[in-house]
C-alpha cells in the first residue's frame, strides 16, 4: 500500500526520463542532418614514412664456466 505514497514521484521520473531521452534523440537526430562542415575528399593527406635506421653493433659472446656434476 506505500506505493501509493509513491506513485507522484514515479510519475515525475518517468516523465523526466522521457523528456530527457527525447531530447537526446532530437539532438542526434539535428546534428546529423545539419552537416556544416564540408569534407574534402579529393585533398592530398601528407605521407609519414618511418624508417628504423639499421646501426652496427658488435655481438658480445660471454663464456660461463659450466658447474661441476
Amino acid at each position: 500500500m506505500r506505493i501509493i505514497y509513491h506513485l507522484p514521484r514515479i510519475f515525475i521520473s518517468l516523465l523526466a526520463g522521457a523528456a530527457i531521452s527525447g531530447a537526446l534523440l532530437w539532438t542526434m537526430q539535428w546534428m546529423l542532418l545539419h552537416k556544416t562542415v564540408d569534407l574534402q575528399v579529393d585533398r592530398e593527406r601528407p605521407v609519414m614514412e618511418f624508417v628504423r635506421l639499421k646501426r652496427d653493433s658488435e655481438t658480445r659472446v660471454r663464456e660461463r664456466p659450466k658447474p661441476d656434476p
